[in-house]
């Protein structure tokens, strides 16, 4: 044969030997072929040669396989009764075929579809076009990779399933059309490969690596096979819109179907796990909260759960949960809260929900029983909280009922600060105390409490309140977790509780005696202070007898810091052992705290703050705490310094001093002050 020369190959199907006198009737079948024929692999499949396989050779130097020599001789005994062969020349330009008996058929092989002939035709009347639709094509051959089918052996490994470690597993229909529409590969129907090969719905990516490296890239494909596939693929196709559209019907969000939110999911809109939020729901009996046309309980109990951790309106609701209207929205928050005031609110939430014996045992801090009840293991502490009333109650007071209340005081009239003792009264009642501004936090999660309430909620409010506590209650750890130290912290504490500031009354000496005063001058402590002591963040933790004070310190410094990262305090030669610093109040931009440390190479000797608590010794306030923590601690890590937002002011341009390109005034807009971007 001759190079890049188009070669049209017929090949006669004898469709009904007593008419063939008088209308002949052919199936042909045309294909493309230069002679860089790869002896490695059969002529007529494609299929490549096994170490050892035999190979069998016809005419023209072509090799196939066995199974494909087979065929090819099973087609010439069947066909030798045919005078001289079958083969015809095309002549496509003149549109009709001409019978050519010198011609004789090489070989064909119809199982594989491949046919070869000694007949050439001038390439110069033959185009692409009128070839592809002149005749009724029974093979054709495709950029796909066509595996081997086999049940005895893997097409991937290829293993024989005698010798594997792994099962046979039959590829189905979905496999397969991924396999042809994403890859380019033909599986035959019923094709077996090890189980190994599979994840879950597809092949694995090495599987389909082995298949490109073991099969060629082009292959011969019958028409009914082709045919058959396309079946397959219109039947996943038929599967794949049904499901959207089954998803197109359902809601946006829809907890009725686990597959549509991930865990995360469910903790952004409900503010539990999905764990959690089937914890709940099946703790609803459906006799309080069944399912109806426009709900089912999941949905039900997610919508309330979605306007309380959200706030989001009725109607935002009803768009992402496929509700009708805001009325119905309304009805169903309100069959949910029912149910769970009913079903949830007794288990978990009021004085019915908890033994006082358990609520002694299990539910009171050590450190709260040594504070306030002289670590009795008989008394209940409970800590309340409520709007502030102002009434003339006693601070301390004693009720016949057998209450004792403590409480933080308040500043007289005329008092500016509270003195030492009653400083460290309030520290030992805040420090119990504390425990509801930290449950206030965690109800303000739910953001409805967080924003301004609609009037229509106002009738639910209670309810909605108590709802959100007892699933704190139900789903939420405790505070704290370690109460190994509680003793030693409470028994300090009452230690220094009677104790006066000496320091604070030194500083008041010296307002009073003129002829004591000191000198002070600014040093810059991010480079001197040397004598300062170092601590570690537990040794902080002891001076400050609380984590409060620390976690404030840091906003606190880096407000103190200018922007050369120069930190600076006062000094005086006179009181080698005493330093002073002017802090900003965080509440207040107009005011400032002086506030003075006493100390030594290895201790802080005392403390005194001019703000409202800081005369107390049991513990420090946060402005004396923030100063410690930098001298002590943080001025020697950079990285307890690091702001990562600090850079975002340096992008910031003052107003003033932008200028506006005036070559735009002339715009057709220019009569507008704002657009949105």
């Amino acid at each position: 044969m001759t190079d890049n020369r188009l070669n049209i190959y017929l090949h006669d199907r004898i469709i009904s030997i007593s008419s063939m006198a008088t209308s002949a009737s052919f199936s042909c079948r045309l294909f493309w072929e230069t002679n860089s024929h790869n002896s490695d692999a059969c002529y007529t499949c494609s299929k490549k040669f096994r170490s050892g396989e035999r190979k069998r050779h016809l005419e023209l130097d072509v090799t196939v396989c066995a199974a494909c020599h087979r065929s090819h001789a099973h087609f010439l005994s069947s066909t030798s009764d045919l005078e001289d062969g079958s083969v015809m020349h095309v002549d496509i330009h003149n549109d009709h075929v001409v019978s050519d008996v010198a011609t004789q058929t090489d070989f064909d092989f119809f199982g594989q579809g491949t046919s070869s002939l000694a007949t050439t035709t001038p390439p110069s009347i033959i185009e692409q076009e009128s070839v592809a639709t002149a005749f009724d094509i029974d093979t054709i051959r495709l950029p796909f990779f066509r595996i081997s089918k086999s049940s005895a052996r893997c097409f991937v490994c290829p293993k024989y399933f005698v010798d594997s470690s792994y099962a046979s597993t039959k590829i189905c229909d979905s496999i397969r059309a991924t396999a042809f529409i994403n890859h380019h590969i033909f599986i035959p129907e019923n094709s077996h490969c090890c189980s190994n090969h599979i994840d879950a719905t597809d092949l694995k990516s090495s599987a389909y690596d082995s298949i490109r490296k073991c099969y060629d890239k082009t292959c011969l494909i019958k028409i009914n096979d082709l045919m058959e596939m396309l079946e397959k693929l219109k039947v996943e196709l038929k599967k794949h819109i049904s499901i959207q559209e089954e998803t197109f019907a359902r809601p946006p969000i829809d907890f009725d179907n686990p597959s549509r939110l991930t865990i995360y999911d469910y903790q952004i809109l409900t503010g539990l796990s999905l764990e959690q939020f089937d914890d709940l729901c099946g703790s609803i009996p459906n006799s309080s909260l069944y399912n109806t046309n426009n709900r089912s309980t999941r949905m039900a109990i997610g919508a309330l759960l979605m306007k309380l951790r959200l706030a989001l309106t009725h109607e935002t609701l009803a768009v992402l949960l496929g509700f009708s209207d805001r009325i119905t929205v309304h009805n169903i928050l309100q069959s949910a809260r029912a149910a769970l005031m009913k079903h949830l609110i007794p288990k978990y939430l009021g004085f019915e929900h908890i033994s006082r014996r358990t609520l002694i045992e299990q539910r009171t801090r050590p450190l709260a029983k040594i504070l306030l009840a002289d670590n009795n293991d008989d008394k209940a502490i409970l800590v309340l909280d409520s709007t502030y009333v102002y009434r003339q109650i006693p601070q301390l007071a004693s009720f016949s009922l057998g209450y004792k209340t403590y409480m933080p005081k308040f500043l007289n009239k005329k008092q500016n600060q509270f003195s030492t003792s009653e400083a460290n009264e309030n520290r030992l009642t805040t420090k119990v105390r504390w425990i509801v501004e930290s449950t206030n936090g965690r109800i303000k999660q739910w953001r409805i409490f967080d924003k301004v309430m609609y009037n229509t909620l106002i009738p639910s409010i209670g309810d909605f309140f108590s709802i959100v506590c007892a699933i704190i209650n139900r789903f939420t750890s405790t505070f704290i977790s370690d109460t190994s130290k509680d003793q030693v912290i409470a028994e300090k504490m009452l230690q220094l509780l009677q104790q006066s500031n000496e320091l604070k009354q030194y500083i008041d000496s010296l307002k009073d005696d003129s002829d004591r005063n000191i000198k002070w001058y600014n040093l810059d402590a991010a480079r001197a202070l040397n004598d300062f002591p170092i601590f570690s963040y537990q040794n902080l933790m002891d001076l400050t007898l609380g984590i409060y004070q620390l976690k404030q310190s840091k906003s606190y410094v880096i407000e103190h810091l200018n922007p050369n990262g120069e930190y600076y305090v006062k000094i005086s030669n006179q009181e080698r052992d005493l330093l002073r610093a002017r802090i900003q109040s965080r509440h207040s931009k107009s005011e400032k705290h002086n506030l003075w440390i006493k100390y030594s190479v290895n201790n802080v000797e005392g403390w005194y703050c001019s703000c409202i608590g800081g005369a107390r010794v049991v513990g420090c306030c946060s402005h004396i705490s923030s100063v410690i923590w930098y001298l002590s601690y943080a001025r020697f890590d950079p990285q307890e310094l690091r702001q990562h937002s600090i850079g975002y002011l340096d992008e910031l341009i003052d107003a003033p001093d932008y200028e506006i390109d005036s070559s735009d005034d002339e715009s057709d807009d220019s009569n507008i002050l704002y657009s949105l971007a």
